[in-house]
Formats: structure tokens, C-alpha cells, sequence
């Protein structure tokens, strides 16, 4: 429901303060409370934000947690593309080594700026969207509001991998290959598995060492 005609509207700037405004209630209530005790009218408290306005935009709460799981990884996607751009326009070209280190980077960078959040999800049962995060193939993330087309971390693959453009009807069908969107689903699922893992304690691995050993790990998928 939340990609409904008219509420991913770019132009609307009310509709991505909304947005903005429930999103940021939900993780302020995520830090006090459990996910299956926080109410959609708590929530619409919390936000200013009447409930008629809610349900115009999300179905349900679980409708609005995965558009907000959505936003994040649109997020972690557009950080990547704009440091890429960054470096390209400074003269740099990105080896893949520097590739995977700037993707991991953004990565973890958008997932401990919503820890609390998203280790309370991960308590109440809520792993497939976060296993999820990673990726840009859901249709609706290129049209959240504010939200401009970030790319897809299968071109982000292929360049990892040394591939040229993939050949639709002969991809992951002879020599070996692995169809772009099963690798790419692997791959998100992987690095948001481990750095929710991470982010739980730490387990002795500081934050640059980790991103470094996960950046190797990408370039061995």
C-alpha cells in the first residue's frame, strides 16, 4: 500500500515530512519500548501526525516497518553513488578493492546510525527485512518520497567482478555463471547479517577492522 498512487510524489514536500516525522517517532519509541507493544495511534502521537494521514500512506504497522527499512537501505544506496561520484570527480577511479571498502562503508554507517531500531526489530522477529536491507531490487525503494534512483547493487557486483552488461537470456545458464539477482541477494543478505552481528557487541572487532575483513569478503563472492 505504501506505494500507492500520489504518496511517493517527489514535488510533495508534506508528504516526506510525514514520513520523516513517523520515522523518526517509531525509532525514538523503539528505544524504550518492544515493536509488538508500540501502537499505530502511540506512534501517530509521537509524530504529530493524525492517524487518518497514517493509513492514507501504510496498510498496517508491518507495511510501514518494511517502507521504513526501504528508506534506509535507498539511504545506504544513495550515500555510496554520491562518494563515488565524489571520488570519480576528484580524478580517482575506484579499483574494486576501493569499490567494496566504499560499499561496505556506507553500509555499516547507515545500520549503526539506526542501531537501537533495528536490533529491536531483529528481537521481534523482523530478519527478513533486515536481511533485505542491502538491496535496491524492490520497486518501491526508488520511490520513496525524496528519494531519487540510487542504482542497484547488481552493477555494483559487476564491476566488482570484472563483468561486462549481463546477457538476459543466457545469464547463470552455462560456464558456471550465477544469475546478478540471486548473487546480489546473497551478497545484501551476508553483509547485513554479519553487521547486525556487529553491531550486537562487537565480538572483539573494532569498527575499522571489520569493515576491512567484510570488504575482502566481497570481493570473494
Amino acid at each position: 500500500m505504501a506505494d500507492r498512487q500520489g504518496i511517493h510524489d517527489n514535488r510533495d514536500l508534506r508528504v516526506i515530512r510525514t514520513y520523516e516525522s513517523l520515522f523518526g517517532a517509531f525509532e525514538r519509541l523503539m528505544g524504550v519500548r518492544r515493536l509488538e507493544d508500540i501502537t499505530i495511534s502511540e506512534l501517530c502521537d509521537e509524530a504529530m501526525v493524525r492517524r487518518a494521514t497514517f493509513y492514507a500512506h501504510f496498510s498496517d504497522k508491518q507495511d510501514f516497518v518494511a517502507a521504513m527499512v526501504r528508506w534506509i537501505q535507498h539511504s545506504a544506496m544513495a550515500s555510496f553513488r554520491s562518494e563515488w561520484k565524489k571520488r570519480r570527480a576528484s580524478g580517482v577511479t575506484p579499483d574494486r578493492a576501493m569499490l567494496a571498502e566504499m560499499y561496505v562503508r556506507c553500509g555499516v554507517a547507515q545500520l549503526e546510525r539506526h542501531r537501537v531500531m533495528l536490533l529491536g526489530m531483529k528481537r521481534s522477529g523482523m530478519v527478513p527485512y533486515l536481511l533485505g536491507f542491502a538491496t535496491s531490487t524492490d520497486g518501491c525503494a526508488t520511490q520513496l518520497p525524496g528519494q531519487a534512483d540510487s542504482g542497484s547493487l547488481v552493477d555494483i557486483l559487476a564491476q566488482l567482478g570484472g563483468e561486462g552488461p549481463r546477457d538476459d537470456a543466457n545469464a547463470g545458464t552455462s560456464g558456471g555463471g550465477v544469475v546478478p539477482e540471486l548473487r546480489e541477494q546473497f551478497v545484501a543478505g551476508a553483509l547485513a547479517q554479519s553487521v547486525m552481528w556487529w553491531l550486537e557487541d562487537g565480538h572483539g572487532i573494532d569498527r575499522e577492522s571489520f569493515i576491512t575483513q567484510m570488504s575482502r569478503l566481497m570481493l570473494r563472492v
